[in-house]
């Protein structure tokens, strides 16, 4: 070990028809130790019956090709329980999640004895190939357990690939919980829902419910703020950010809502419209108010607002909040955009192939989809929601499932609404690829592909900076 004389050591050897070792530093005694454990004369012993000696799993285990586990000790080791099958509770034997066959490397001795002349020293060591990480339920993190069991509790277990995260999970940092709004019950709701001020004595609250949901937006999106980033401190001046009731819920909403974010009202027309309908002896008078009020039920769908137009949503967001900038994305005026690019001149290759005009446009509104697709990815791993507005004339549908196979509610068409995403979720092994949003208290979820389809007119995106 250390200052022996290679010589004297190697003749010894050689003369007892040995082998000779040498262990420059602490690891190399482990090598030596573990090469010896595959060796006829030395302890097997394997008291749980994983299939790994108990030498190897004591004495550590170093991978075929290097560190490619995590918090491994600081020679490239990992070590499990020699008592136990399972060290993680998976269900597969560490003998399973670490192949037992060694593979063994041999390396030239860089530093040795300079009296020794003879031929170039090498020192062997053992590695093992690692499955996946016998310490870990999961050894990618992708939410998926790697052994036959549901070990992790959601359901999700047999990882085929247990090494290489097939679930990418772009998220704000606390979407699990988001804004947790408490009712009498004890019920916790996922961000506020407009409608709750519908039974409270509020001056115009009909428009409130029927067109609020952009306040709504609006004020998760300034609790969730102050809750996760201290420039926001003391914004909405709810007294505890993270346990929210109801009634602070609704008062922070009614004041957001009459001083800044301010839903377009038709309740005058209304009035007006009903008392002429019921007083009136004219019967030409009679019908044209019938015939309007009908209009005005049919383009306002029953609510008599509009909600907030999203071209105004910015300034109001604005305006409650100076340091919250707002850049809207007009899927309307993009599409526009888009067919008046794909009128251009394009060619394709060095034939210079023309490109038909409506292909030009497929590939333009693509590659703006997907340019898109990564800002919202971006903006929640920067841990800031992102608003969608869908617009007049829009149609979509909200899922309870992740699988997006139970509808919440039925298809909604004609109807302009805002919701804020939290996660944007692709997973490779279910084959599901979703976004979860938060929308009348709920936590809902959408195909990304409903995103930019349907959205009608107006539908938006709202990007913030903050």
């Amino acid at each position: 070990f250390g200052s022996a004389n290679d010589a004297i050591l190697q003749k010894i050897a050689d003369e007892t028809k040995g082998k000779y070792y040498r262990a420059l530093d602490a690891k190399d005694i482990v090598d030596i130790f573990a090469r010896f454990g595959y060796m006829d004369d030395f302890d097997m012993t394997d008291t749980d019956g994983d299939g790994l000696p108990d030498a190897v799993e004591t004495a550590g285990i170093r991978l075929q090709n290097g560190i490619i586990l995590q918090n491994v000790d600081s020679d490239g080791l990992i070590f499990t329980d020699p008592t136990n099958p399972d060290t993680d509770g998976d269900g597969l034997l560490d003998g399973e999640e670490i192949d037992p066959t060694p593979y063994l490397k041999t390396v030239p001795v860089i530093e040795r004895d300079p009296s020794f002349c003879g031929p170039v020293l090498t020192q062997s060591s053992y590695y093992f190939k690692a499955n996946s990480d016998p310490r870990k339920k999961d050894s990618d993190g992708d939410g998926y357990a790697d052994g036959p069991i549901d070990s992790l509790s959601n359901g999700k277990f047999n990882d085929p690939r247990r090494l290489l995260c097939d679930v990418f999970v772009y998220k704000i940092s606390d979407s699990e919980n988001y804004v947790q709004v408490y009712d009498a019950s004890g019920n916790k709701h996922y961000g506020g829902n407009q409608s709750w001020i519908g039974g409270l004595n509020f001056n115009n609250r009909e428009i409130y419910v029927g067109g609020g949901c952009s306040i709504a937006a609006a004020c998760d999106l300034m609790i969730y703020l102050e809750k996760t980033n201290s420039k926001y401190a003391g914004l909405t001046g709810i007294p505890d950010i993270n346990n929210i009731t109801k009634e602070q819920y609704v008062n922070f909403f009614y004041y957001i809502g009459s001083n800044y974010i301010t839903p377009i009202s038709f309740l005058e027309a209304k009035n007006y419209l009903e008392e002429s309908i019921s007083s009136s002896s004219d019967p030409i008078t009679f019908s044209n108010a019938t015939m309007l009020y009908s209009a005005l039920v049919l383009i306002t769908n029953g609510t008599f607002t509009w909600g907030v137009m999203p071209w105004d949503y910015p300034r109001y967001v604005n305006k409650a909040c100076s340091s919250i900038n707002v850049q809207q994305i007009d899927f309307t005026k993009l599409s526009l955009a888009c067919n008046i690019a794909s009128k251009l001149e394009w060619r394709n290759g060095i034939n210079s192939i023309y490109i038909n005009r409506l292909v030009r446009s497929q590939i333009i509104k693509a590659d703006v989809k997907k340019q898109l697709v990564e800002r919202i990815k971006s903006s929640l791993l920067n841990d800031c929601p992102v608003t969608l507005c869908y617009g007049l004339l829009s149609e979509y549908t909200f899922y309870s499932d992740t699988k997006l196979t139970v509808p919440f509610g039925e298809v909604a068409r004609n109807s302009a609404h805002y919701i804020n995403m939290t996660e944007y979720v692709i997973d490779n092994i279910a084959n599901e690829e979703y976004i979860t949003i938060a929308s009348w208290g709920q936590r809902l979820y959408i195909d990304p592909n409903q995103i930019f389809c349907g959205h009608g007119i107006g539908g938006s995106l709202m990007f913030y900076g903050t």
